[in-house]
């Protein structure tokens, strides 16, 4: 009866170590330094931003921040979503939404069935011959430049300190943690929208 007693203390006593490296294992510090595949300061600013622009387009506007959601997402909705997040995020932090034509992109990964259908860095090259004319833009490439001037002429409610008294609270992940301090996926960072 004795030995039972020992290996299950042993088995609790290994649980508590394994529990206590998993929590440590991804913590945020003011002395850590950045993961050397992290994204950090305005190129996590750029990235998150495509992102959640990306995925507002797929989802629409009114149903990404419509209280209800609908549960179930189409096949071709989901497979855009994951087309999204297949994106390096080094990609979408280096890339201007107002010069590329997404939905063209999007539509192009969509028709290619015989080819992966992930996004990979050379989707992203802009080629020689392929000239940008700003009078011969679309209408996404129009609305998009049109939300991001937008964008940056309203007033960003969140550069204004609360007044109100913050409860305090056990610390929490963030994404400057999640994606700075350590390396997060495109999934990760889609949380952050």
């Amino acid at each position: 009866m004795s030995s039972r007693s020992e290996s299950l203390l042993a088995m609790a006593c290994v649980l508590v170590a394994l529990a206590f490296v998993v929590c440590n294992s991804q913590r945020c510090d003011g002395d850590e330094r950045p993961h050397p595949r992290g994204l950090c300061g305005r190129r996590l600013a750029q990235a998150h931003s495509n992102l959640c622009f990306l995925l507002r387009e797929v989802y629409h506007r009114e149903h990404y921040h419509s209280t209800k959601r609908s549960p179930r997402l189409d096949t071709s909705t989901r497979g855009l979503v994951q087309k999204i997040y297949s994106i390096p995020l080094d990609v979408l932090a280096d890339l201007d939404l107002s010069k590329d034509n997404w939905h063209l992109l999007l539509t192009k990964k969509s028709i290619d069935m015989n080819r992966d259908s992930r996004f990979f860095p050379e989707d992203f090259v802009e080629r020689e011959n392929e000239k940008r004319n700003h009078h011969g833009m679309n209408a996404f490439s129009r609305r998009i430049a049109r939300f991001l001037r937008d964008k940056a002429a309203s007033n960003d409610i969140n550069q204004f300190p609360s007044s109100s008294r913050n409860k305090r609270t056990a610390p929490s992940s963030n994404m400057v943690c999640d994606c700075c301090y350590n390396r997060c996926s495109p999934e990760e960072l889609g949380t952050y929208c």
